[in-house]
């Protein structure tokens, strides 16, 4: 009986072996995907989203994504506070473990500097797009080559 349990207990240490040192092997890739961003500006007393509200964009030179271009743009929210855009061929990239205990996703954003206005609310401080951690840990892949990432903003009533 004791000889079993040994045998049952190596038996058991060799399969969890086997599954961590296969699980280690993964890879590391880089591809690219379509980002959208959506932004979503809201009353910061009562969450509720602002129709109307103008999010002027200033998208600096260079990049990680298709258009490279400087240029500005603007964005209107609709009824429920919402707007987006798409940004074509954005750098991807992540890593995944051989069992995919680890799978990991993310994607370069656009250069873009954001400013968020609305009829009876104070105006946003500048929101850099790219150069902020927070934003880009949410971008989230939604199916093959796409990816969206959700810019939330508070506004205060004047």
């Amino acid at each position: 009986m004791k000889r079993r349990l040994i045998w049952l207990a190596a038996l058991v240490a060799t399969v969890l072996l086997a599954v961590i040192v296969y699980d280690s092997t993964g890879f590391t890739w880089v591809g690219h995907t379509d980002l959208r961003i959506q932004f979503v500006v809201v009353d910061a007393r009562t969450g509720q989203g602002i129709k109307g509200a103008r999010i002027q964009v200033k998208q600096r030179e260079g990049g990680f994504c298709a258009d490279r271009t400087a240029q500005e743009f603007e964005l209107l929210t609709d009824e429920s506070g919402m707007t987006s855009r798409i940004c074509e061929g954005c750098m991807s990239f992540g890593t995944q473990s051989g069992l995919k205990f680890t799978d990991t996703y993310s994607a370069h954003t656009p250069r873009w500097q954001a400013r968020i206005t609305a009829k009876g609310y104070r105006e946003s401080e500048e929101i850099d797009i790219e150069g902020n951690p927070v934003y880009r840990r949410h971008i989230r892949r939604v199916g093959t080559g796409a990816a969206e990432m959700v810019v939330r903003v508070a506004l205060s009533p004047n």
